[in-house]
């Protein structure tokens, strides 16, 4: 269960669109805070409130949304073009850095977040014979603007950075070295002597070869981490020897062998089969969640076509 959680817990850090969608929802938030602050309390007079008119508040507010969601399109627009060159020179693996890329989530968030703000004050704003201009709410506004265009500012330099051979191959290799800890932690063995099969291990694992049952996929996709912990609960539960036939990185087909069984009978249980697949996290790209060997392809293409490009 662990491994699933931080399996989505990646994924979701991975995507494009979770950071942006929280920072959307704490907008919202915000909004119906700050209109319950503004109706409760009176700032009229305050140097640092806005106390313009219900017309102001509406072109202010217009202004802000409009131009935010416009500079969104555009700054966007140039990335994704930006991104398509990067990835012709350094390869199509490499466009998953820069989605998953905090920074880039960060700015579009901000953006976004701006715009529903703005339309959420925008609908409380009132003219006629009951005016009612929330002045809290439409400064803060004011202040994100401000804030989207820090953000623009920094996105420019940020894309610009990030599309550099050094700086690419810089983030491909700490993500490498945190997977590498963490799949294969130092302390991992050290210490301990030498493990030396006994008579009775060798047998067992001759056995497995020429006799062991064989569990296949019922699903198709890249193998993106294994649950070691649901297979150690499997294999101790009916005092079973499991032996993979397939690691992080490989890609499965629907009846492929995934681990072979001693003794070979369990592999015809329906039970077995189910929990031996829910141990295999299965999805339609590679990652480098527990798979070190495409943090290396990463860099090895990287390699490849700088020395394409030299000769």
């Amino acid at each position: 269960m662990r491994t699933r959680i931080f399996n989505l817990w990646y994924h979701l850090l991975s995507s494009f669109w979770f950071i942006p969608a929280t920072m959307t929802a704490l907008a919202i938030v915000l909004a119906l805070g700050v209109e319950r602050a503004d109706r409760a309390v009176d700032d009229e007079g305050s140097p640092w409130v806005y106390g313009g008119n219900a017309d102001g508040a509406r072109a202010m507010l217009s202004t802000i949304a409009g131009s935010v969601m416009t500079v969104t399109g555009v700054v966007f627009s140039i990335t994704i073009a930006a991104l398509s060159l990067a990835s012709q020179q350094f390869g199509p693996r490499l466009l998953r850095q820069f989605m998953k890329d905090k920074g880039n989530q960060v700015v579009l968030g901000v953006f976004i977040a701006t715009f529903v703000y703005c339309l959420l004050v925008l609908r409380l704003v009132r003219g006629g014979d009951s005016p009612f201009v929330p002045g809290l709410s439409i400064t803060i506004a004011l202040a994100l603007a401000l804030l989207s265009l820090a953000v623009l500012i920094y996105f420019i330099h940020h894309v610009a950075s990030t599309i550099q051979a050094n700086s690419i191959i810089a983030d491909v290799g700490h993500e490498l070295d945190r997977v590498m800890l963490r799949v294969f932690p130092k302390e991992l063995g050290e210490g301990a002597p030498e493990p030396e099969l006994t008579p009775v291990d060798r047998a067992a694992i001759e056995r497995l070869a020429r006799e062991g049952g064989v569990v296949k996929a019922t699903s198709q996709g890249y193998i993106e981490a294994v649950d070691n912990e649901r297979l150690m609960q499997i294999s101790e539960g009916r005092d079973l020897l499991v032996r993979l036939e397939l690691r992080p990185g490989d890609y499965v087909v629907k009846d492929m062998p995934l681990a072979t069984l001693l003794p070979a009978e369990q592999a015809s249980d329906d039970d077995v089969r189910r929990a031996l697949n829910t141990a295999f996290i299965l999805g339609p790209t590679r990652t480098m969640e527990q798979d070190v060997q495409f943090g290396v392809a990463q860099l090895v293409e990287v390699a490849a076509r700088a020395i394409a490009g030299h000769q």
